[in-house]
């Protein structure tokens, strides 16, 4: 991805309402794929099990665009800690669990190895060759942006994961509110379908009436649900629950830096 392109998403991005982010994984996933001439993406937001006893595990899972039943099934997996043991794909894209990277599991791991795992042969099943896994990590949560390329198309080169490596870093606002969203972050555990919605409908500024009517509950019953997320949140008022998403990421260039990359 060339600079004024990052630099024109990281815009845009910054333009979407916080209550409107699912569209903004929309917009990512379309240019991350049309930089590397992906034609199916696909976004999973993990969230590290504390107690595994094996280094970073995967406790929660959540998907978007997932093109099932692949990744239901690796949303199993990778809760699996004899998953990770034994898979060498999910081994090499945890490798580097806590840091943003760029995994192409073809190139990393032995030839051989690669073209017998599991993720390579279901992959062939499906009409793709590859697949490429652009990963921003926040610490506990980590968001993995996942390419795949057609049967009829080459592997992903080199030169592929260096278009994907600088947005990394300056998704990191992005990548936070992401998490934000899902209840990844600060929570530590994954918000409900329905949680979700009350959540990005608070952010949108709606009012319980309106988002009673959204969900067909009773006021009361709708008031009792936003208090939950606020709870989930630990925040008291609407004001609270925004000014988490005004907080700067830890790794977050200052816009001017972003602008001129």
């Amino acid at each position: 991805m060339s600079a004024d392109l990052l630099s024109c998403l990281v815009a845009e991005l910054g333009e979407i309402p916080a209550g409107d982010i699912d569209r903004g994984v929309a917009r990512v996933l379309e240019r991350f794929g049309a930089a590397v001439d992906a034609p199916r993406q696909a976004l999973v937001i993990t969230l590290r099990d504390r107690a595994a006893d094996i280094g970073w595990r995967v406790g929660s899972i959540a998907l978007r665009n997932a093109f099932a039943p692949e990744l239901t099934q690796l949303a199993t997996e990778w809760k699996d800690a004899r998953y990770l043991v034994g898979c060498p794909v999910a081994g090499c894209t945890m490798a580097s669990a806590g840091h943003h990277r760029v995994v192409h599991a073809a190139s990393e791991l032995p030839r051989p190895v690669w073209d017998e795992s599991v993720v390579k042969r279901e992959l062939g099943a499906q009409g793709y060759v590859d697949r490429l896994v652009a990963v921003h990590s926040l610490g506990e949560a980590e968001v993995f942006f996942m390419m795949d390329r057609a049967a009829d198309q080459p592997e992903f080169s080199a030169a592929d994961r260096a278009r994907l490596e600088p947005a990394l870093p300056a998704l990191a606002r992005f990548c936070k509110w992401l998490c934000l969203s899902y209840g990844a972050l600060p929570s530590g555990s994954m918000l409900s379908p329905r949680q979700r919605t009350v959540l990005l409908a608070l952010l949108s500024g709606r009012s319980e009436k309106q988002i009673a009517e959204t969900l067909g509950l009773t006021v009361g019953s709708t008031h009792q649900a936003v208090v939950r997320v606020f709870r989930r949140y630990g925040v008291r008022s609407r004001p609270e629950l925004m000014a988490l998403w005004l907080g700067r990421a830890a790794d977050e260039a200052p816009a001017a830096e972003i602008t001129l990359l």
